[in-house]
């Protein structure tokens, strides 16, 4: 062959090597930009399963703290109405027995209701007094560290639950970053978020299981306490009366006694 063919066959070569890219440069750049719209829809997808469930988790905690503290209110309330009522109906007694019998005689009857440390006061303890009956389950609504605090913690505290799912979705190092950074699958990526989910669910649940059972015994705890507080005052009221005047006296039910029968019933 000599140098003119040589040369012929060679420029053929080059236009056919330019054709071909010319040709396959359309199909290579669309193909590279379907692959990277992909990536952009597998990233915003991840970002926007996370901010769903973060906005569920937390929309469901402060459902649950407002149900809590609703209860541990009412049940407050419903503490302190029914030592009023008795505190009434104790100073009434007090006053027809006081009237009957005169007051240096009634003294020990006066004390179990007015005096700090007897009978009525010691009711009034578990009710209004820090680190008492009421007090207990107040803390495990409002206070630092117990448990609807905990429940708090693992919706919003840096490091816990939710946060480590925000970490794997936003924080450099970690599940999401690692992909926009080098790539990879798709559906692995999919795969890894679906678990990372899956455990955070089945944290949260365990927390508001815990949760849900500290103050249901707490509260239990607190009515068992009222109820036998209450009981054992109106006995001891009972009791200082029939030494006066040779009769007790039964104040009737009301308030709380309703939750102590049915506590008992149980």
């Amino acid at each position: 062959m000599n140098n003119f063919s040589i040369r012929k066959t060679a420029f053929s070569l080059f236009a056919l090597i330019v054709c071909l890219g010319v040709l396959q440069s359309p199909i290579l750049l669309a193909s590279a930009q379907a692959s990277s719209s992909a990536k952009s829809q597998a990233i915003a997808k991840v970002k926007a399963d996370y901010q769903t469930y973060a906005a569920k988790v937390k929309g469901d905690y402060q459902r649950y703290k407002q149900q809590a503290e609703g209860d541990y209110r009412r049940l407050q309330a419903l503490a302190q109405n029914d030592y009023r009522q008795l505190m009434q109906k104790a100073t009434e007694d007090y006053r027809a027995v006081q009237k009957q019998y005169g007051s240096k005689e009634a003294d020990a009857y006066y004390g179990e209701i007015h005096r700090n440390g007897l009978a009525l006061d010691q009711y009034y303890g578990e009710i209004y007094r820090n680190g008492l009956a009421l007090d207990q389950y107040y803390g495990e609504i409002y206070r630092n560290g117990l448990a609807l605090d905990r429940y708090y913690g693992d919706v919003y505290r840096n490091g816990l639950t939710l946060d480590r799912y925000y970490g794997e979705v936003y924080r450099n190092g970690l599940t999401l970053d690692y992909f926009q950074r080098h790539g990879g699958s798709i559906a692995t990526l999919h795969k890894n978020f679906a678990k990372i989910r899956e455990n955070t669910q089945k944290k949260m649940k365990q927390t508001e299981t815990q949760t849900t059972q500290a103050i249901n015994q707490k509260r239990a705890q607190t009515i068992q306490t009222l109820c036998v507080s209450k009981k054992n005052a109106i006995k001891t009221l009972s009791d200082t009366r029939k030494k006066i005047t040779g009769t007790g006296i039964d104040f009737g039910t009301f308030g709380i006694d309703s939750m102590c029968v049915a506590k008992q019933g149980k």
